[in-house]
């Protein structure tokens, strides 16, 4: 067991982080939540990272409510921070508020995956978002970028040719990578939870969807309504450029852990798109979710060939990132 507070005081006490910074979580009403999180990505930091040249690591919870995330190293110790409002958000948007799996039409699937999994498929999706957000910036350690030292967020100006910078979609690309990856295996963790005779490709693919959903939704809240395609312009791909290619990985790793299943693409970018609606209500967000699944099909070509001819050869030219140590 890692001990939140003796971890963050050293980072207080050798001034690499500002104590107003530090979020104490043990008198929030989701303590327990903050500090499964926390002793899951320390120990993935402290003991799983071993190879990657990034000790001393920590994560911490930033006293902010927004949602977001950032990697940084501050006097050569790696430091991963997770907003508190993260967290708390979604929490609450995938588990403490909604009842979506209750209530859809193939609750049956959902009841089959809760009582394997022994949490409500609701908490799982918050699993995996959040996971996803550790991966993503323990990624961006690995890669010990020059940009590192400031710290890279994953707040995304609003973009435009002006601040596009092809080694920051890069770097996101390869993180994007890296987490996808990981989240495999956590989808395979929960799959080696099923019967036997539910390893099926129709339950395969729900993993998948929930995965795509949970991603596409944590997506939404990073992305402050900048629904138009974009492709040189700003810090990060644009979302639906991001799914895209975070999906191709997946599927790839899949196929070969989940039993050697093969598994439909469109089927599974369909379900996603459908619980990334569920989950974001009448408004601003829920436009989003259906103006990219418009969006997807009609720009696909041009989706495709940005990550083949720009981002993937971008990206092969820098030595540090993920995929190419």
């Amino acid at each position: 067991m890692y001990d939140y507070n003796a971890l963050t005081n050293n980072l207080v006490s050798n001034g690499t982080i500002p104590q107003a910074d530090i979020y104490d979580y043990s008198n929030d009403e989701l303590a327990i939540i903050f500090e499964r999180y926390f002793q899951y990505c320390q120990k993935a930091l402290s003991e799983n990272s071993q190879d990657y040249g990034i000790q001393p690591s920590t994560l911490y919870f930033r006293n902010d409510f927004s949602v977001n995330a950032a990697a940084g190293k501050i006097q050569d110790h790696y430091i991963v921070r997770v907003h508190m409002g993260l967290i708390v958000t979604l929490y609450n948007k995938f588990y403490a508020e909604n009842d979506l799996f209750d209530q859809d039409e193939s609750k049956e699937i959902y009841k089959v995956l809760a009582s394997s999994f022994d949490v409500p498929i609701g908490y799982v999706m918050f699993q995996l978002a959040t996971y996803l957000t550790f991966y993503h910036e323990q990624a961006h350690l690995i890669q010990r970028s020059p940009l590192l030292t400031s710290f890279l967020t994953e707040y995304n100006a609003a973009p435009n040719p002006s601040n596009y910078s092809s080694l920051k979609h890069s770097l996101e690309f390869d993180a994007d990578l890296h987490a996808s990856h990981c989240l495999i295996f956590v989808l395979k963790a929960f799959w080696q939870k099923l019967p036997s005779q539910y390893h099926t490709i129709e339950y395969a693919s729900e993993l998948l969807a929930l995965a795509l959903g949970s991603a596409f939704t944590y997506m939404m809240y990073l992305e402050e309504g900048y629904s138009n395609i974009y492709y040189k312009q700003g810090t990060h791909p644009h979302p639906i450029i991001r799914i895209t290619y975070m999906l191709d990985a997946m599927m790839r790793i899949a196929e070969i852990n989940f039993d050697g299943i093969k598994l439909d693409t469109n089927k599974i970018l369909s379900q996603g798109f459908k619980i990334a609606s569920a989950y974001c209500e009448i408004g601003l967000q829920r436009d989003m979710v259906e103006a990219y699944a418009s969006m997807l099909s009609s720009e696909y070509p041009k989706i495709e060939n940005f990550i083949n001819t720009v981002l993937i050869p971008e990206s092969d030219s820098i030595p540090y990132l993920v995929k190419n140590r």
